[in-house]
């Protein structure tokens, strides 16, 4: 009896020895994850304040210079020209205009009214707020109107350029609220009403409200409010991160490689796994849009596409993988694999074919990388072409950090490389970004394209994004042209290249040799002997 008892005993310890650590440990994580939660809180919305009040400058900046053209009408030719010269000036305003009767009469994009209905509310400062106006340059997503209720005077703010969605993780909220309206201006994720009475209380703070934590700072100048909060289940995570770093590693061993081991098998079987596994086991490769001379109809180019074919033979498409790439960090290392397929592919169309040219799809994070900018640079050197045969394709998103892509372009330009930007008018560029940062060409997404020969309201737009290119003297590429109509307009136009199932689906290497030699055999180099070789070897 006695000994079990001492067993027992024994066991209730060494139990009871296990759980006061960890019982403590919990509780300092839960204290320390709550302050990181409320730092991280209060960090994004001082830095939405700062965001803010420089968008806000330049709105009151524009609606007083538009404000002093009292000898000529709101919708003139002189204002509209200056409605332009604005734009191009400043790099946080989508576009600015004219509002009369709850439509849009004109703006830097031409005179075509477009209604914008009611205002969301009335500024104290004299300003009339719309929260979810439309805008034809970017169809579908609400644009923040603010107009000088006297003058009519409007300024337009694109939702990307009032927040970071870069940033935005699932849980977390942040934005900008109206202190007097309480109406939210900007947000992304959710507002919920009940934190309203918490911001109106303080200039800043930061509380709990049902286990989430909410921070804000108000504007020292506007009446409005930045704020950000992270849910019960964004505090709770960065409590368990905490919690696994104060728990003794002896005390938690067999729960750690319980979780170690289910992370593992959950990892398998996610995304990030299987693109890393794909890198590993050469799954992806390289097929090639042509791009077209409109005038000549011959094949004078080529996009470079990533395909994704998994060792099963299932295809999983780019719209699906690459925005998951760079979500976890993968996409640099995708695009030195295309890098090096194109390597492969290329010797036979550049030394076959004079003038033919490559375009490669950089991302922000590809920009942001010197490795892959060095691996742009050795491939270019070891064909032994023309640097500006290879041209690099930008997303919008690269003129979130203005500064870093003014730098990488500069230094793509060392190289010979030509850069244009890709899609303009559906992301983060405005005309501003077009002047500040030295391009060579600008390609037209095929959501304008397609509006070509329609009655859709952003039918318009086509014609004025090729009349700022043409001004700004930038080489123009239209994407997506699927019928005679499309190219005969754009044709009329006076673009010069496109690019389309009317002339040709992506295909592979081997096509594409063909496809440009059937119109290009005039302007035909000598294939030296060893990129022979090395072509029929693979």
């Amino acid at each position: 009896m006695k000994f079990l008892f001492s067993r027992y005993a024994l066991m209730v310890a060494i139990s009871f020895g296990m759980l006061v650590p960890v019982a403590i440990s919990a509780w300092l994580a839960g204290v320390h994850g709550q302050m990181r939660v409320k730092e991280l809180a209060m960090e994004r919305s001082e830095l939405q304040i700062q965001r803010s009040t420089k968008i806000s400058a330049q709105i009151a900046s524009a609606l007083q210079q538009l404000g002093s053209l009292t000898s000529a009408g709101p919708c003139s030719a002189v204002s509209i020209r200056k409605m332009r010269d604005l734009v191009m000036g400043m790099n946080l305003l989508l576009d600015v205009g004219h509002v009369s009767d709850n439509a849009l009469m004109c703006s830097s994009f031409g005179s075509e009214p477009l209604e914008v209905g009611e205002p969301s509310y009335h500024s104290p400062s004299g300003h009339l707020i719309r929260i979810n106006a439309s805008h034809p340059g970017v169809e579908g997503v609400p644009i923040t109107m603010t107009t000088d209720a006297w003058t009519g005077f409007t300024t337009l703010v694109h939702p990307d350029t009032m927040l970071d969605f870069t940033s935005h993780k699932i849980g977390e909220t942040h934005g900008l609220v109206g202190l007097n309206s309480g109406v939210p201006i900007a947000v992304a994720g959710v507002f919920d009403d009940r934190w309203l009475p918490h911001i109106r209380s303080a200039s800043q703070g930061v509380v709990s409200v049902d286990g989430a934590v909410l921070a804000w700072k108000h504007s020292d100048q506007y009446d409005y409010s930045a704020f950000a909060s992270v849910s019960a289940y964004g505090v709770e995570g960065m409590v368990r991160q905490t919690l696994l770093v104060l728990v003794p590693v002896g005390l938690i061993a067999g729960g750690l490689i319980s979780v170690a081991v289910l992370l593992f098998l959950r990892n398998q079987s996610s995304m990030p796994s299987l693109l890393k596994a794909g890198l590993r086991k050469n799954e992806f490769f390289v097929v090639y849009q042509p791009i077209v001379e409109l005038k000549t109809g011959a094949w004078v180019g080529a996009e470079a596409l990533v395909r994704w074919r998994r060792d099963n033979g299932e295809m999983i498409g780019p719209d699906t993988f690459i925005p998951i790439a760079e979500d976890s960090g993968q996409i640099c290392e995708i695009t030195m694999r295309v890098l090096e397929l194109i390597e492969r592919d290329a010797a036979q169309l550049f030394y076959g074919h004079k003038g033919f040219f490559l375009s490669i799809n950089f991302s922000a994070q590809d920009f942001a990388n010197p490795l892959v900018i060095e691996k742009l640079d050795s491939m270019v050197k070891h064909l032994r072409i023309a640097p500006d045969r290879i041209h690099v394709e930008a997303t919008e998103r690269v003129f979130m950090d203005l500064e870093t892509t003014r730098r990488n372009v500069a230094r793509m330009r060392e190289i010979g490389v030509k850069v244009s930007i890709d899609d303009f008018g559906t992301g983060y560029s405005s005309l501003s970004h077009l002047a500040s940062v030295e391009l060579d060409a600008l390609k037209i997404d095929r959501v304008f394209v397609q509006t070509v020969g329609t009655n859709s309201v952003t039918s318009s737009v086509i014609g004025h994004i090729i009349a700022m290119a043409q001004g700004l003297k930038l080489k123009i590429i239209a994407e997506g042209v699927e019928t005679e109509e499309q190219a005969a307009y754009l044709r009329q136009q006076g673009v010069e290249l496109v690019q389309g199932w009317l002339y040709s689906k992506p295909i592979d290497a081997v096509t594409l040799r063909a496809g440009a030699s059937s119109g290009m055999d005039r302007n035909r180099d000598e294939v030296p002997e060893s990129t022979k070789e090395k072509d029929s070897s693979q």
